[in-house]
């Protein structure tokens, strides 16, 4: 993986974005990269348990059951001390489309059709959570 910038960070480590190396045509991941120490690395691996196990669900049973809207675990690695899991890259998040919408528009906020639209998504992926017995 090649890092290309940082597009977040928190008290559990970084996300970066990364370019895949050897990839015909060229493809972007996140990597979510925990800090050094065993709280971390504890929290890391249960994160990583937890997108397993959901990976799994969506590949063996929820097939017919639609989009999970869920983000997909691409594999993981160890760099030095640090834990990294690789994920599909996403769009923006909710705050810089929220922040995007104020700066841009004279109403500012999200439009009433935008809100139902997340509103689906996050509750199809609590019902995925549920199925497959996680705990959010």
């Amino acid at each position: 993986y090649k890092v290309l910038s940082i597009l977040g960070q928190g008290s559990f480590g970084v996300v970066v974005k990364a370019e895949v190396l050897n990839a015909s045509p060229t493809r972007f991941v996140a990597i979510k990269i925990f800090r050094k120490g065993t709280p971390f690395l504890n929290s890391g691996r249960k994160e990583f348990e937890y997108l397993s196990t959901l990976g799994e669900y969506e590949r063996n049973l929820a097939a017919k059951r639609g989009p999970s809207f869920i983000v997909q675990q691409l594999g993981y690695f160890m760099h030095g001390d640090h834990l990294c899991v690789v994920c599909e890259l996403l769009d923006i998040t909710l705050l810089e489309l929220l922040n995007r919408t104020i700066s841009k528009t004279t109403k500012p906020g999200l439009s009433l059709r935008l809100i139902h639209k997340i509103t689906y998504q996050i509750l199809c992926a609590l019902v995925r959570l549920g199925d497959a017995n996680i705990i959010h």
